[in-house]
C-alpha cells in the first residue's frame, strides 16, 4: 500500500500501518506529539491558575483586572516555582494553598517591608 509520509509529505510503501517514511520522520512525529500533549496540559493548568488569581485578586488592595499582574505569594515552605512549572496537577494545586494572591505593587512593597502579612485579612487560596 502507498502512504504519504505524515512529516515530509514523502509517498513511500507501508508494508504495515505506518505514518511516516523513514525513523527520522517517525522521532520528529513522535516529537510534535509529545510538545502537542505538553502544551494542551500547560494551557489547561495555567487556564485554572489565571481563573484562581482573577477570582481571588489582590488579598491587599482587591486588583482583578488581569491575571498577568497578579501573582502567588508563597506564605511556607515552597516546594516548587508556579510560574513554567512542569509538576503534576496534584502537586501545583497542593502549592496554590500555601500562597495568597497579590498584584505586582503590592507583592513588591511586600518584599520591601512596606506590607505587613499579619495585616492582610483577605482569604487564603
Amino acid at each position: 500500500m502507498i502512504k504519504k509520509c505524515k512529516i515530509c509529505g514523502k509517498e513511500f510503501n507501508a508494508k504495515y500501518n505506518h505514518l511516516c517514511c523513514s525513523e527520522m520522520c517517525s522521532k520528529e512525529n513522535e516529537r510534535l506529539l509529545v510538545n502537542k500533549a505538553h502544551m494542551k496540559y500547560f494551557n489547561e493548568v495555567s487556564g485554572k491558575l489565571k481563573d484562581i488569581k482573577l477570582r481571588s485578586g489582590c488579598m491587599v488592595c482587591g486588583y482583578n483586572k488581569t491575571s498577568r499582574a497578579l501573582s502567588f505569594h508563597h506564605l511556607k515552605d515552597k516546594k516548587i516555582r508556579l510560574s513554567g512549572s512542569r509538576g503534576s496537577k496534584k502537586d501545583i494545586f497542593e502549592e496554590v494553598k500555601k500562597c495568597i494572591i497579590l498584584c505586582c505593587n503590592c507583592h513588591m512593597e511586600l518584599h520591601e517591608g512596606l506590607i505587613d502579612l499579619d495585616n492582610i485579612t483577605g482569604k487564603r487560596v
